[in-house]
């Protein structure tokens, strides 16, 4: 999901929760009204900070992600290159060995 659409998605929740609950308990229409008001505007505050947040979560799981992908990496070309020099001194020879 896009985190843009947080806050809104918030808000209206919970503008459509305190829309029912008034109904239900059937109070005067301008408390209603300005209660719903109060609600909406805290819940997008709050939606704000949960955008925010999961921003950043995403950001740094993202990150991690790439650091690990660049270590596995350096570590296969390494174990590429210990293999290579290996094989490569073990067929040629050193010179150092006795010819009988």
């Amino acid at each position: 999901m896009n985190e843009k659409y947080i806050p809104s998605l918030t808000m209206l929740l919970a503008g459509s929760i305190t829309s029912i609950a008034c109904i239900w308990m059937k109070r005067d229409v301008l408390q209603s009204l300005i209660l719903l008001l109060v609600v909406m505007v805290v819940f997008y505050i709050i939606g704000l900070v949960v955008r925010s947040v999961v921003a950043r979560v995403k950001k740094a799981f993202l990150l991690r992600q790439q650091m690990e992908e660049e270590l596995n990496r350096e570590a296969e070309g390494e174990e590429d290159g210990d293999k290579s020099e290996d094989e490569v001194g073990g067929a040629r020879g050193d010179g150092d060995e006795e010819v009988h």
